[in-house]
């Protein structure tokens, strides 16, 4: 009940993300990339989810993303632990072929989970970003506009400096 909305709740909070960073940049000559860090902290029932987006950007172009999630698990709860491995399974499975996309997840001995996806702009391409945020985008490049990956972020009750 409960532990079963936390995963789906998990799942879709994880593709919720990747959907508010869509958005389009423009071309200008090579400027120094900055990294702004964006937090949210979301209860679901006992459990906390602390979730980290980290924006690299040059100019108004976002260069990669890093997503961390993170939160410690009941160790009593057995069927939630499954249901997590069973998430981590399927996810690296999702994730192992996109080019530009690495996934990490797993569970530590003190029952932290810990999700780490990151996006390589360059490598990434539109069609396999798509897959990924459940939209329907097609083609080898992909821009995504700073200002618009922050704002969508700050709507979504992110902290961001």
């Amino acid at each position: 009940e409960m532990k079963k909305k936390s995963i789906k709740f998990l799942v879709v909070l994880a593709c919720v993300f990747m959907l508010c960073l869509s958005g389009c940049g423009s071309d200008k000559k090579e400027e120094p990339q900055k990294t702004t860090k964006c937090t949210m902290e979301q209860k679901s029932g006992d459990i906390t989810f602390t979730t980290t987006q980290d924006i690299t950007y040059a100019g108004d172009v976002v260069k990669s993303q890093k997503q961390t999630v993170s939160a410690t698990l009941d160790k009593d709860d057995k069927d939630m632990q499954k249901k997590v491995e069973a998430t981590i399974k399927e996810n690296k499975e999702k994730y192992k072929d996109m080019k530009g996309i690495s996934y990490e997840a797993g569970i530590d001995k003190n029952n932290l989970y810990t999700e780490v996806i990151t996006f390589d702009f360059s490598k990434v391409s539109a069609t396999d970003y798509g897959k990924v945020t459940n939209q329907k985008l097609e083609g080898d490049k992909l821009e995504i506009d700073y200002n618009q990956s922050i704002s969508n972020l700050k709507k979504q009750k992110f902290t961001c400096n």
